[in-house]
């Protein structure tokens, strides 16, 4: 029996020995976030409940409400990413393709939306359990694959075990992650980088048909991950290592990225056409320069409370998003190391390059200007600051190196580990003069003692200590590198477990109140909210009520500045928001040509043409008298420019019920003064369907955002769907009875969709037929 029991005690310790660093990777992020596990969501819903109205309306027990009730500093998981992914998965369920939101903006693309991310491979959890459970899969997953995939890639580089896990614990637990873990699409391209960098390492040395396949795969969740801006640092980074680390392989890489282009087409090709219909392609974005890092900010890879902490409120350095990419002190001083012998080491060379490229793509400076002034299309509207997720990846690697130099050659690298700590504190300093040149206060002076100065010098301290002990040898080896890991990686999760420790009891998750109970009652009709913190941006999507304000980072720039001019009540197109539209005056005429009939506000209109019919909760709610029907019929119309067109439409005379303005005349006669009548059959995600009677031939005006994507069938014939009322949908339909359906299927769409179908159908005939291809066709060269 003793022996069967210390049989198993070796054969326990000799697979920890072997998979301990896996097992660690895998273990901690289900142990830190374990609340999932006891009903609860990875979500930020307590600012949901906590800051915004009508969920702040709710009894506050937050014991039952939420699991954290931390401020959130950065709604975009509440009011973007989860809607979105929620309706698009809804829409998938039931057989559709997710390609139009009906709810904001009077619709809106939502496919072509890159950042719903609605064909990510990881989806697949959706399809396989409930949404909440998926969700938090998925953000977990993000943790265990990037340390998983970042420490096989270190291992293929010949470092240690224990290495290739401090490389992994940077890259998986850094703040950047951290930061953006909850919106998934940032983090969802990382996870697929290191992979691919790995997998072109594999394929330059061997002839395995499986590597080749696992890059299309790695390269094609890159495309389908969502977030465009680090998608494309990501396959610039994959190219740029293949031209200068794999050239002997570069065509293999060139027909990886074809194949993988064309199964992403059906992504592709609508999100182009997207990004070049909105208001990304406007010359009026908003300043890129506004985002850029300042020098002084850098200080924070080092004191990551030196500007405060929103927790604690009393942050005082800008955007915090921007500038959170916090790796540990003891992983920047190895980095420092790295770094020393990475000039004496030429396969690290290449993330030595990648680190400059990329500060200096972050940071302001006059060559940071002048590279984003260059006419490069897009350039002007990316947020620079969005280059820190590729700054932590070589930081990761070089801190791997370096610690793997510490362990290996002792003596040499004790020195090089001092010198690496002295400038690590010189660099501190010369951080925080520039960043206290920028912002001089006695509280903040304070504040930067108390929480980051003495925090550092604890760690550089502690740190000093073991490695004098470890040089000493006063104690074992193992136990000083386990010392060494427990103080790096207890370090990454206290700064970061703000951003990652947010839960929502999952019976929270947008809760059913008052208001929203109204508002679905009448969801036949738009509402709109007057107020900011009241049903803010997006946050209605999940309750399917209809509205034309939203936030999103695309959207349809007609639209948007058509919708902006009327809000503003004033007749020109213009936009001052690029990513939302909001409301800030009452034009009573237009606003009932828009279906809106409920008005939200939390204080009382002093003058409106509205009736007040009631409170609930803090929401004042008014209603439209005038409000028109979604789609209605009119005999009149009006040709004109989109100057004349604006200019009428804001006349108080027009009356929308009778007459429409339209950019070319219709195909068919229509005659005055008929009375016919309109009966809605169905209104799908992207469909919508009517019976119409009318004794003479009318105009069938439909208050839908107009895209050319959407086609209108009469008795299921194709007819022409025309832009009217500046930005809206009009059919004309002859007399008679008639069914009209109009349905959204653009042509963007339906390309990528065959591109990707013929490429994924391609792919099978090869596996089938000529497994060898690969081999024979792409031999070393």
């Amino acid at each position: 029996m003793f022996n069967i029991i210390s049989t198993i005690g070796r054969s326990i310790g000799q697979l920890l020995s072997k998979f301990y660093p896996q097992l660690i990777l895998l273990l901690l992020p289900i142990i830190f976030f374990y609340p999932v596990f006891l009903g609860y969501v990875l979500f930020p819903g307590a600012a949901f409940i906590n800051e915004f109205y009508p969920g702040k309306d709710l009894p506050q027990d937050n014991s039952a409400i939420a699991w954290s009730t931390e401020k959130f500093y950065g709604s975009d998981p509440m009011t973007a990413h989860y809607p979105w992914k929620l309706i698009g998965i809804e829409m998938m369920k039931k057989g559709e393709w997710p390609l139009w939101n009906p709810y904001s903006f009077a619709g809106s693309p939502l496919l072509a939306n890159n950042q719903s991310a609605l064909l990510d491979p990881l989806n697949v959890f959706y399809l396989m359990f409930d949404f909440v459970t998926a969700w938090n899969i998925n953000i977990i997953l993000q943790v265990v694959l990037t340390g998983l995939f970042c420490y096989y890639l270190l291992r293929d580089y010949k470092l240690t075990k224990f290495s290739a896990l401090w490389g992994g614990m940077i890259y998986a637990w850094n703040g950047y992650l951290a930061n953006y873990l909850h919106i998934q699409v940032i983090g969802h391209v990382l996870i697929w980088l290191p992979l691919s960098i790995l997998l072109l390492r594999k394929i330059n040395r061997e002839k395995k048909l499986v590597y080749f396949w696992l890059l299309v795969f790695s390269i094609t969740s890159i495309f389908l991950s969502g977030y465009l801006q680090t998608t494309a640092y990501a396959l610039v980074i994959i190219f740029i290592f293949c031209l200068i680390c794999c050239r002997t392989r570069f065509f293999t890489m060139v027909l990886a990225f074809i194949v993988s282009l064309g199964l992403s087409s059906v992504q592709i090709l609508p999100t182009l056409e997207f990004i070049n219909k909105s208001q990304r392609s406007a010359a009026f974005f908003y300043d890129t320069f506004s985002f850029l890092a300042q020098p002084g900010q850098l200080i924070r890879f080092l004191m990551p409370r030196f500007f405060g902490h929103p927790n604690s409120e009393n942050w005082w350095g800008g955007m915090l998003q921007r500038d959170h990419s916090y790796i540990g002190v003891l992983g920047i001083i190895f980095a420092l190391v790295g770094i020393y012998f990475v000039l004496k080491n030429k396969e690290f060379k290449f993330w030595l390059f990648l680190l400059i490229f990329f500060i200096i793509f972050t940071v302001e400076s006059p060559l940071t200007k002048f590279i984003y002034d260059l006419p490069i299309p897009l350039l002007n509207s990316v947020t620079p600051s969005r280059s820190l997720g590729m700054v932590v990846f070589p930081l990761s690697i070089l801190s791997a190196l370096g610690i793997e130099k510490f362990i290996l050659a002792k003596h040499k690298v004790g020195k090089i580990t001092l010198i690496a700590l002295i400038s690590l504190l010189i660099i501190a300093l010369i951080s925080a003069l520039c960043a206290l040149f920028n912002f001089p206060t006695a509280q903040n002076i304070q504040q930067i003692i108390k929480q980051s100065f003495f925090y550092l010098m604890v760690l550089c301290l502690l740190f000093s200590s073991l490695v004098v002990i470890y040089f000493k040898k006063i104690l074992p080896t193992f136990l000083i590198l386990g010392l060494l890991f427990s103080l790096q990686t207890t370090d990454l999760l206290k700064e970061n477990k703000f951003f990652t420790r947010l839960f929502t009891s999952s019976q929270q998750l947008y809760p059913q109140t008052e208001l929203t109970d109204f508002l679905i009652k009448h969801s036949e009709s738009r509402f709109l909210s007057l107020d900011l913190w009241l049903l803010i941006p997006n946050s209605f999507l999940p309750y399917h009520l209809y509205t034309i304000t939203s936030y999103d980072a695309l959207h349809l720039q007609n639209s948007a500045q058509f919708v902006e001019a009327i809000f503003k009540n004033i007749p020109q197109t213009y936009l001052l928001d690029p990513r939302s539209i909001r409301f800030s005056n009452l034009n009573t005429n237009l606003a009932s040509m828009l279906n809106i009939r409920f008005f939200l506000s939390l204080s009382p209109l002093a003058k409106t043409d509205f009736n007040f019919i009631g409170k609930i909760g803090s929401a004042f709610i008014y209603e439209n008298p005038g409000v028109l029907p979604y789609g209605f019929l009119v005999d009149n119309f009006q040709i004109t420019d989109e100057k004349q067109q604006l200019s009428a439409m804001f006349d108080p005379t027009t009356d929308f019920s009778k007459s429409v303005f339209l950019y070319e005349k219709p195909l068919v006669s229509i005659s005055p003064d008929n009375k016919g009548s309109v009966n809605l059959l169905q209104r799908g995600y992207r469909s919508v369907e009517w019976s119409v009677f009318t004794p003479e031939p009318q105009i069938l005006f439909i208050a839908e955002t107009y895209d050319d994507g959407w086609q209108a069938y009469i008795d299921g014939e194709k007819t022409k769907v025309y832009q009217a009322n500046g930005v809206f949908q009009a059919v004309a339909v002859p007399s008679g009875k008639h069914t009209v359906k109009l349905f959204y299927n653009p042509g963007s769409f339906q390309i990528g969709l065959f591109i990707s179908g013929t490429t994924l159908l391609l792919l099978f005939l090869v596996i089938a037929l000529r497994p060898d291809f690969f081999q024979k066709n792409h031999t070393h060269r």
